[in-house]
């Protein structure tokens, strides 16, 4: 009887910036400064007064907040066989995405055209946790669920994951 060792790898992705986001940002930006000089200067109140530095406070706050949740993370936690994929958003709010086993993969391999015709498959869930979308180190997985629905998940899995990977996968199905 083989046994492993208890395996635990946890890993953090960064998901780099979409384009759309610096427009966000700007636009978070400009609207703040507009409902600054909106308050300010069409009801004409002073800066003495109380009500324009709270309402400069909140613009504040609301910059910040859009700046803050534009920040997106994965986070890839792997215990002796079982995955769990976390998205973290604003370093704050944590979800969980999908859980799994290595038993349920079908195939795992890093993206090549050699794959191609697996990749263009019926999924019922498709799932990008990648840090940019063009990495080297871009590997997929197509796993099959519990209830019979199959999953493709694109990940940036580090050399350290890998190897957690290769020990739980059956033979065959971790292509390199």
């Amino acid at each position: 009887m083989k046994t492993h060792k208890d395996v635990f790898v946890e890993e953090l992705v960064v998901r780099h910036r979409p384009a759309f986001a610096a427009a966000l940002r700007i636009g978070a930006v400009l609207v703040g400064l507009l409902l600054i000089w909106a308050f300010y200067y069409l009801t004409g109140m002073l800066l003495e007064n109380a009500v324009f530095p709270a309402l400069f406070a909140l613009v504040c706050i609301g910059i910040f907040m859009v700046f803050r949740y534009l920040w997106l993370e994965y986070e890839y936690s792997f215990f002796s066989g079982e995955v769990d994929i976390d998205r973290i958003l604003g370093k704050r709010k944590r979800s969980r995405l999908l859980s799994f086993s290595c038993r349920d993969i079908e195939l795992m391999a890093p993206y090549s055209p050699e794959y191609d015709h697996e990749l263009n498959g019926q999924f019922q869930r498709k799932l990008d946790v990648r840090g940019s979308g063009r990495g080297e180190r871009d590997w997929f997985i197509i796993c099959r669920a519990q209830d019979g629905s199959r999953y493709i998940i694109a990940l940036s899995p580090s050399e350290r994951l890998l190897d957690a990977f290769r020990q739980y996968v059956r033979r065959g199905r971790m292509k390199e």
